[in-house]
């Protein structure tokens, strides 16, 4: 031990225990009365102080039952899409206990999400929107990808066409005319994609349907997709992380809400 801290306790060791709170001797200094923890010298922290964030579920699952007690408490927020535990939480009203131990886990967007959250009812010409399909064929489950992309091919090969008027067809799907250096054509396009997609980073995917629209103006296509309710999905993704938190920590109380 150091001089320094030796002397410390020395003075400390003429002063008088007065307090314990949660474990941890005060002292008042003869001088000044003042309080002071004598925690930092003893072989080890009377309780944790700790704050974590971590970046998987199975991390947080894993980090609660390290050291969960009895009283555990897991707080779910739907609204931010998070989890906070706070290890130490209050026995009773009785015997309240601080709370300084808690790790927290945000459920990340994933990166398709974003890609197709970002574009959400966004109008884009012709070129632009089959673009945007090539670069997300992956995500969609129907039609396939190849057939998406041969339909984004062909309206890439006829990027200075004039659009004519549009149909829907018995199948269900939008027929295009158009003309382009003097050659007349048609083009379709479903009225609606079903797409496979996990919100949250390394979750699992689920079927989201997005309704293609479409608006001639003076000879030019402009064409969008609204996704079908993407604020169910994303709250059936979070039931079911909760579920899997549940599942894997034991009968610890998960509470829908925020420790503020």
């Amino acid at each position: 031990m150091e001089h320094n801290s030796v002397q410390e306790l020395i003075k400390l060791g003429a002063s008088q225990v007065i307090h314990n709170k949660e474990g941890i001797p005060f002292v008042a200094i003869s001088h000044d009365y003042k309080l002071t923890s004598i925690e930092q010298y003893l072989p080890h922290p009377i309780k944790m102080r700790q704050h974590v964030k971590m970046n998987t579920v199975q991390s947080l699952i894993n980090y609660i039952n390290r050291f969960k007690n009895p009283h555990t408490t897991i707080f779910a927020d739907d609204t931010r899409q998070s989890f906070n535990a706070v290890i130490d939480f209050h026995v009773s009203q009785d015997e309240p206990r601080s709370g300084s131990h808690t790790v927290e886990y945000g459920c990340p967007l994933s990166r398709e999400w974003e890609a197709w959250q970002c574009r959400n009812n966004e109008k884009m010409d012709q070129t632009t929107f089959a673009e945007f399909l090539e670069e997300r064929a992956e995500d969609i489950v129907n039609p396939s990808g190849a057939e998406l992309l041969e339909i984004a091919l062909k309206f890439n090969v006829i990027r200075k066409a004039v659009f004519g008027s549009a149909m829907r067809l018995s199948t269900g799907e939008y027929q295009f005319t158009y003309s382009e250096d003097n050659q007349k054509g048609t083009v379709e396009l479903p009225e609606q994609i079903k797409l496979g997609l996990a919100p949250f980073h390394n979750g699992e995917k689920y079927e989201v349907k997005a309704k293609l629209y479409y608006r001639l103006q003076e000879g030019q296509l402009l064409l969008w997709y609204k996704l079908v309710e993407p604020e169910r999905v994303i709250e059936d993704a979070f039931n079911e992380v909760t579920q899997r938190i549940q599942a894997g920590v034991g009968d610890l109380m998960i509470i829908e809400g925020r420790d503020a």
